[in-house]
């Protein structure tokens, strides 16, 4: 699991690092296969390109994959697609298709490490998941181009247009972003990184869409250890679930590539949590 990880994370840390500067250079919608393409109103709205590697298709269709084309990020799920376009992002679902300004994002100046009047600090936007039943998209708003930069969670609704901020988590990229059956609850994990590949750490998050709020949830403890990785979130009912934890001491990975590994299941019953104000 750590070594699968380790690559997903190198994999985000040099799309991100690429994705604002090709953004202005190429705003082509690339031609693709039809499966991939979304029309609306007769004419074609957005396209994503079919992955380069075979697809990891979750059973979840809350689940959002984010592929990398021509340097630039493109998400996908079995009924969304989305691209970042000029300032805006466009989402294309079921024949329809809607745009985010980023001049409409609730982003404050206080989000932005580098706040500047003549350049917005946001410059791209993620899709981490989509609870299609709710028409409610989970939106992840970076505000820096380099590692472990703030991110504003941000809910979209499809139906109004309503931006709702959920709150701000950091790191250099999201994955395994999943929605509650009832959509009450979304979670996904935030991957940051303290240095190399020995150093990525990640963090399980949960969102309560009808407070409004999130939580970073605290890892188990492991005596011995000082890089912690949390994932592998399944729900288990409406109001629970459970994640996979893995540790181990980034020395000993610097050093060799047999090291001890320590981990654990954890569940958790969100309605016991305590989301801060």
């Amino acid at each position: 699991m750590r070594k699968t990880l380790f690559v997903v994370v190198v994999m985000v840390i040099l799309g991100w690092g690429t994705l604002v500067l090709f953004r202005h250079h190429d705003n082509r919608v690339l031609t693709t296969a039809q499966q991939n393409t979304i029309t609306a109103e007769g004419h074609v709205v957005l396209s994503v390109p079919s992955p380069t590697r075979e697809s990891d298709q979750s059973s979840d269709p809350s689940t959002v994959e984010q592929l990398v084309k021509d340097n630039k990020f493109y998400y996908r799920s079995d009924s969304l697609v989305a691209e970042n376009i000029d300032e805006h992002l466009e989402i294309a679902s079921r024949g329809k298709s809607y745009r985010v300004d980023f001049d409409r994002l609730p982003v404050a100046k206080e989000d932005c490490p580098d706040f500047n009047n003549s350049k917005p600090c946001v410059q791209s936007v993620g899709v981490v998941a989509f609870d299609e039943p709710r028409g409610r998209v989970l939106l992840d708003v970076p505000t820096d181009t380099w590692k472990n930069v703030p991110m504003v969670m941000v809910g979209y609704e499809l139906s109004t247009g309503t931006l709702t901020r959920y709150g701000v988590t950091s790191g250099v990229g999201i994955r395994e972003g999943t929605a509650s059956a009832s959509g009450r609850y979304f979670g996904f994990v935030a991957l940051g990184t303290a240095g190399g590949s020995c150093g990525i750490v990640s963090r399980v998050v949960i969102i309560d869409t009808r407070q409004k709020k999130m939580v970073q949830l605290e890892p188990p403890s492991f005596p011995g250890t000082d890089v912690v990785q949390m994932g592998e979130i399944k729900w288990i009912g409406e109001s629970e679930l459970s994640y996979d934890t893995t540790a181990f001491k980034r020395d000993d990975c610097l050093v060799s590539e047999s090291y001890k590994i320590q981990g654990s299941t954890t569940r958790v019953n969100l309605a016991d949590l305590a989301f801060p104000d």
